[in-house]
């Protein structure tokens, strides 16, 4: 866990740890753990090796420790980034079989950064995604590993998907945000975009790149170093400083830069796609805007009841009452008109098989698909279609009053063993809150009818409330 947490950091801001590398390299202490035991320290090691560019290494661990990496996309990832397209498909399919039989269902992905090699890999072999599988399998990541260090990364690569397929404007691909550094992946996919989709970079991303590239240098990460010179290659006027790294790091080490696997396009071509989208009439333009998936909801005694309609434009400009969707079609994904936070919600639906009728039946995960659908801008009541229901994000509150010689400390909204707990703050607006341990240990201090202290003890609790507030 320690390692780990480590190499997290370093790989987030291209920190180097040369003597835990070894360490694990050398197996230092190791020596006595069962190969069960071993597993996490071989693909934390495997990660590393992919990063700092040592793809025979990468190979050499992924060959001595087959049971260690069965499943993890380790194979299929080496072979990609090697170039090698013919064996890369078949070795992700294996794991990819591996793991649904291992699950018992259908949507399953790849943890980490083999993950975003894998959507890479399918996106290459089926450049317009017109089956609509790379989104799917970004969305099926996204439910599975909500909090991964990737999720940034994934969101830029979806939402790239969705731009090409004219369902978002140019320039909505990726915002940094100011008040934290963001991590290497994602600032490389946003380089890798901007550059598919303009064939140059936006300033701000090219001053993250650039802070990247030589933070990568230093401290030898050959991946980062690759990529990042191959787009600065492509974008800068100079050019010949970055093709002697780019040739010298390929030969080193058979690595081979992500940009090649798309063509660039020019400017031009992509605004001027745009401006016929934005201008066409609801009669001229294309299938996403003549078929839509909404939610309709109905909340009764607690529970939040989700039913997804296909509604299809009219001739004069009106959407149609909608059609229910089976959870099962829902499921595979096979719908072109989704979008990335449809696809989010339907990755959150769950496959059972009855072992002893064979029957299948689908139903929701309720404590993933209620976070994916915050902000969904279609949801509406199912009582009554035309009427707008909002989800937003809430946490929980703690109200601090003061009740003549005492403060009364107590939770605005009950504190329950469920993991997601809905408040109806207006009629069409609900909020949806996720409960962890840490609140449930407070709402078993202040107690179900609230905890009463003397004012005198003000201070006191303002520090207390000061501490609360981090979570």
């Amino acid at each position: 866990f320690l390692l780990d947490n480590v190499f997290r950091h370093g790989l987030e801001t291209l920190t180097s740890y040369p003597k835990i590398l070894d360490y694990l390299q050398n197996e230092t202490g190791l020596g006595e753990l069962t190969q069960d035991e071993k597993l996490p320290f071989q693909r934390i090691l495997f990660t590393q090796y992919l990063f700092h560019g040592k793809l025979a290494e990468a190979q050499q661990l992924v060959q001595d420790n087959a049971e260690s990496f069965i499943g993890s996309g380790a194979a299929g990832t080496i072979a990609f980034l090697s170039g090698h397209a013919d064996k890369t498909t078949e070795l992700f399919d294996i794991d990819i079989s591996f793991l649904r039989e291992l699950t018992g269902g259908d949507n399953v992905a790849f943890f980490g950064s083999t993950g975003l090699f894998h959507a890479l890999a399918l996106l290459q072999n089926n450049q317009t995604d017109q089956n609509q599988q790379v989104a799917h399998q970004i969305a099926v990541t996204q439910s599975l590993f909500t909090d991964s260090v990737e999720k940034e990364a994934y969101q830029v690569l979806a939402t790239f998907l969705q731009v090409r397929n004219s369902t978002v404007l140019p320039g909505e691909e990726m915002t940094f945000r100011k008040d934290s550094r963001p991590h290497s992946l994602s600032i490389l996919f946003a380089a890798l975009i901007q550059y598919w989709l303009n064939s140059s970079l936006k300033p701000e991303v090219r001053e993250h790149v650039e802070t990247l590239y030589q933070q990568a240098i230093n401290n030898n990460f050959q991946f980062f170093t690759l990529n990042l010179a191959a787009i600065l290659s492509e974008t800068s006027q100079d050019k010949e400083q970055y093709e002697h790294i780019i040739s010298s790091i390929t030969q080193e080490t058979g690595l081979r830069p992500l940009i090649t696997i798309l063509k660039s396009e020019e400017p031009w071509k992509r605004n001027l796609q745009a401006l016929i989208q934005v201008t066409s009439s609801p009669q001229s333009s294309g299938i996403n805007q003549e078929e839509r998936l909404i939610w309709a909801v109905n909340y009764t005694n607690g529970k939040m009841q989700i039913s997804p309609k296909e509604q299809k434009l009219s001739q004069v400009g009106n959407w149609s009452k909608g059609r229910p969707i089976s959870l099962s079609r829902l499921y595979s994904g096979n719908l072109p008109y989704l979008t990335v936070q449809d696809r989010k919600i339907a990755a959150c639906v769950q496959k059972f098989t009855n072992p002893e009728t064979h029957g299948t039946s689908y139903h929701f995960d309720m404590d993933k698909t209620l976070p994916a659908m915050i902000n969904h801008p279609l949801i509406f009541f199912a009582q009554s279609p035309d009427t707008p229901v909002e989800f937003v994000s809430g946490e929980p509150e703690l109200f601090v009053e003061e009740r003549g010689t005492k403060l009364h400390i107590c939770f605005a909204q009950e504190v329950t063993a469920d993991n997601i707990t809905i408040f109806q703050e207006t009629p069409t607006r609900y909020k949806i809150i996720e409960i962890n341990d840490n609140h449930r240990r407070i709402a078993q201090i202040t107690g179900k009818d609230g905890l009463e202290v003397p004012i005198d003890a003000s201070e006191q609790v303002l520090t207390a409330i000061g501490n609360i507030s981090s979570f």
